[in-house]
């Protein structure tokens, strides 16, 4: 636009515009034509240079003229962008010429139409390029419009332009969508076709017949589009869009009577683009326009209610069926009654009624239902006058049917209604008030069931009937206004059910206004404002039943429902009509875009009659009839797109658009966010329908109808995936749908670093702790080991006490013997001392010995012994020192025995020391060893 540039995803426009502060911009904000690249890149031509678009970080770069630098743009004033099938990119600007853009280098090679202009007041005229076109059979061939300097032809291979006439057309747009055929729009002389073969040029306009409505050789064309066929779209200055047939040579426009319905700013079209889905978007000075195939307008058909003044309630169209000649018989209120319609349906008149004076209307009659049945007589219920009438071939008129039998039947007053037939021929109506009336041919009597008293099980004269229904077994279930549904055996002609749904413990007093069978036998009835009750006859004791609500995709309250020869359900809704696929479980709504106006009444008569066609009344003498085959679908799944992220109702920007992140990381602070998401379906996109779903937080998935966003309130840390899939208006779904990553950072005191700061915390407490009772304990170590010392101490103290008393005894018994010889020795010197000698040098040795056992000990507290090993037989060692003992073990009366396993066995031991120690072993062992005991010393 001239206010920028904007984007459309079928509910909203976000808009970019310049911002010179903004270098990451659009370079202005009068912005031309565009186009995409190959890269998936979007070139815009602006007022300020060229405009690269990323759509990953939704950016600008912008590309424009430096005087300084040849190989910068020619001109900023750009007209448009072309991308050729060798993926070239050509840049046409106005007063500049043309130029080819390496997108690599991001240089420009200027190309000018009239490169020998030196005036630039001029250059608007000679050098500016208002289009350019590929030659399909030549792609080294470019055609360019030159404003008012006439078509050229551009050579790729030898860069060399050449003019092919003097401007006369001014060239506005060229289009070549078929070999040989180039076609020019002109400003102000309409649309030219050049033969590119021959050269020839034909200025086109219309037949004379049609050139006083549209003027086709003074049209201003702006743009050409085609989709190959016969028919060329040319957008207009004056006319809209207007369509050529390459054919008939015919200009027509796309809109009738275009000058009348729109104004000149919405008539003043300026480009003209189909999407992939051939929908034709018209761009205006007004706004934009969508022709769209894939909908369709039903149009309503009028019954000619001639000299009829109308009442405060209007005419309703009441009913209508057809006859095997392919006649529609059509019933109306307060209208002539009967009007019959051809099969063409071009022609529609009123059919007589003798049913005698009605006292209410003057003789206009309330013909609330008509019926066609299997043998060709067609019926009629008026309800002024109560009777029932059968239609006349011979008089051509309606006639009262055995008014006599039939006034009867009943003993209060009375609305008949539902006028059918069952399967054996016979004719059943409902009569609000009177219970249920049937008719049988073959004994030609009347039949009534209803109880006159109030019976809960029976159908009483308290009930009024809306609708009544023949399952595939041939039972009528019967609909009330307030009581219920009741069912009818027609084999025993008893009312065998009574169904009161319930929603929870509370019975639900509303209307039941339509009753259909599902192909699974299940009975579909609908309900005034509360949706769709699914009863299954197998469990007529389960009253609640499923339910179908909007959460279940239903569009709107439901007032009547009809199944189709193929098998799905059409309802007439507020919104419109309804179909849903039984199997698929989808919907599809037909509102006021395909002509369905004016619905806001119940009442309002719907059905489905038996060639197919879809019928639906209104109160204003009209009505529609159509094939639901007549009906476009479309099936084609739209894709998704994210659209917006918001955290606390305002938009968060990324470092790249939504589509191209794979991940979301929001702090625990923007746990309150709304994801806005689009299916790119425009056809009706009102009707697209989603449904998300947020793992990990959400159980289930989610149906928001056609709401397009998600909002999510106080969401815990974690990582989730958010999910969406779209309907387009016709229900056809992408399954795949899109998907986001999003990670909710936990508060600080739940981070990773604050469990680490608790971790160290609480290892530092542990720490003291375990340092505090280490300390008690080495305390308690200490003490223990000073008590133990002490203990010890004093065990030593007592030992050595022991030991310098034993050693005391030790040593007087030999110091006694020596003083006892000295003393003789002294008083007898002459005695013989040999003997004697020999004790003294005994016991000498005896004190020898425990002197250097008490230096030996002072040695091992010290650490200074050390051995003094020799090698030898230590077996036979011991052996020897035990055996020097044997004498005195048996001078104690004791036996001492050596034992050894093996009897030899080298190696390195202290003599001087085994002795000592198997000698003090030896010593005690017999010291403490009683009378007659035995001593053992092995050696293993």
């Amino acid at each position: 636009t001239f206010n920028g540039l904007s984007r459309y995803d079928g509910t909203t426009f976000k808009n970019y515009y310049h911002d010179p502060a903004d270098p990451t911009s659009l370079c202005w904000n009068s912005t031309g034509g565009f186009a995409e690249d190959d890269a998936g890149h979007l070139w815009i031509a602006t007022g300020k240079g060229l405009a690269m678009f990323d759509y990953a970080t939704e950016t600008f770069s912008c590309y424009s003229n430096d005087p300084g630098d040849s190989t910068s743009i020619s001109g900023n004033l750009v007209q448009g962008v072309f991308q050729d099938s060798e993926k070239h990119l050509w840049v046409f600007t106005h007063s500049a010429g043309m130029n080819l853009f390496d997108k690599k280098t991001g240089t420009f090679k200027p190309f000018l139409l009239r490169p020998e202009i030196s005036i630039p007041h001029y250059n608007w005229v000679y050098n500016t390029v208002n289009s350019i076109a590929e030659d399909i059979e030549n792609p080294d061939i470019l055609w360019l419009a030159g404003h008012r300097n006439g078509l050229h032809k551009f050579n790729k291979s030898t860069q060399k332009l050449t003019r092919l006439n003097a401007g006369i057309f001014e060239e506005h747009i060229v289009y070549m969508d078929k070999p040989g055929e180039l076609w020019i729009g002109t400003w102000g002389k309409g649309l030219i076709k050049l033969n590119t073969k021959t050269l020839e040029w034909q200025q086109l306009s219309n037949p004379s017949k049609l050139q006083k409505d549209l003027p086709a050789d003074s049209l201003i064309v702006t743009d050409i589009k085609s989709r190959g066929g016969k028919l060329l779209y040319l957008a207009t200055n004056s006319y809209g869009v207007v369509v050529y047939n390459r054919e008939t040579k015919e200009f027509s426009t796309l809109i009738p009577n275009v000058r009348e319905v729109l104004s000149m700013d919405e008539r003043a079209v300026v480009k003209i683009l189909f999407d992939d889905q051939d929908r034709l978007w018209a761009f205006s000075y007004s706004g934009v326009f969508l022709f769209d195939p894939n909908t369709v307008f039903i149009k309503s058909q009028k019954i000619p209610l001639k000299n009829l003044s109308m009442s405060s309630i209007g005419h309703i169209v009441s009913d209508i069926d057809v006859d095997i000649d392919g006649n529609y018989w059509i019933s109306t209120a307060f209208g002539n009654g009967v009007y019959k319609m051809s099969p063409d349906r071009k022609k529609i008149v009123p059919v007589e009624i003798a049913l005698g004076k009605n006292s209410l209307l003057d003789n206009r009659y309330q013909v609330r239902n008509i019926l066609v049945d299997k043998k060709g007589n067609v019926w009629i219920i008026d309800g002024n006058t109560r009777l029932l009438a059968k239609y006349n071939p011979t008089t051509d008129r309606f006639e009262a049917f055995k008014p006599e039998k039939y006034r009867k039947l009943f003993k209060k007053d009375f609305y008949p209604n539902n006028l059918q037939e069952d399967s054996e021929g016979n004719l059943w109506m409902a009569a609000s008030f009177a219970g249920l009336i049937k008719y049988e041919f073959d004994r030609d009597t009347f039949k009534h069931f209803v109880s006159w008293e109030e019976d809960e099980q029976m159908l009483d004269s308290r009930v009024a009937i809306n609708k009544i229904y023949f399952d595939s077994k041939d039972n009528i279930w019967i609909s009330t206004g307030a009581y219920g549904i009741y069912v009818f055996d027609t084999r025993t002609e008893k009312f065998s059910h009574r169904f009161f749904p319930k929603y929870g413990n509370v019975k639900y007093e509303r209307k039941f206004l339509g009753i259909v069978e599902a192909p699974d036998g299940k009975i579909w009835t609908s309900r005034q404002h509360l949706g769709i009750r699914v009863i299954d006859p197998a469990m007529p004791d389960n009253q609640k039943g499923g339910l179908i609500t909007h959460k279940d995709g239903l569009p709107a309250t439901v007032f009547g429902m009809e199944k189709d020869t193929s098998g799905s359900l059409w309802m007439a809704t507020r919104r419109g009509l309804v179909k849903y696929d039984f199997d698929k479980k989808k919907f599809r709504v037909f509102g006021k875009q395909e002509g369905f106006s004016d619905l806001f009444d119940w009442n309002l008569p719907f059905k489905v009659i038996r060639t197919g066609e879809v019928f639906w009344g209104k109160k204003d003498g009209t009505f529609y009839l159509f094939h639901p085959d007549s009906l476009p679908f479309n099936r084609k799944p739209p894709p998704l797109v994210f659209t917006k992220f918001e955290v606390l109702g305002k938009e968060k920007h990324f470092a790249k658009s939504l589509d191209y992140l794979e991940k979301v990381t929001l702090p625990y602070a923007e746990n309150f966010f709304t994801l806005n998401f689009a299916a790119l379906n425009f056809t009706n996109p009102e009707d697209n329908q989603y449904r998300y779903i947020l793992e990990g937080y959400d159980k289930e998935w989610i149906n928001s109808g056609n709401r397009n966003f998600a909002a999510y309130t106080n969401v815990r840390e974690g990582s989730y995936l958010f999910r969406v899939r779209a309907a387009n208006n016709d229900g056809a779904w992408n399954e795949e749908g899109i998907s986001l990553k999003i990670k909710i950072l936990p508060p600080w005191y739940r981070s990773r670093w604050a469990y680490g700061l608790y971790a160290l915390l609480l290892a530092g407490a542990v720490f003291v702790a375990y340092r505090f009772q280490r300390h008690r304990w080495e305390l308690r170590s200490q003490l223990a080991l000073e008590q133990a010392e002490a203990t010890r101490l004093k065990e030593l103290d007592e030992t050595k006490s022991r030991l310098y008393t034993n050693i005391t005894h030790e040593f007087r018994t030999p110091l006694t013997v020596i003083l006892g010889l000295a003393e003789q020795l002294k008083l007898k010197p002459k005695i013989k001392w040999e003997n004697r000698l020999d004790a003294i040098r005994r016991n000498g040795s005896q004190l020898l010995e425990l002197i250097n056992q008490m230096l030996d000990l002072n040695k091992l507290q010290s650490g200074t012994m050390k051995p003094e090993y020799v090698q030898g037989n230590i077996v036979a060692y011991l052996n020897y020192l035990t055996a020097s003992y044997q004498s005195f073990a048996f001078s104690q009366n004791k036996s001492l025995a050596f034992f050894a396993d093996p009897d030899g066995f080298q190696m390195d031991y202290d003599p001087e020391k085994m002795q000592r120690i198997l000698g003090n072993l030896l010593s005690n062992a017999i010291k403490f060893t009683p009378e007659y005991g035995s001593i053992k010393v092995e050696a293993r």
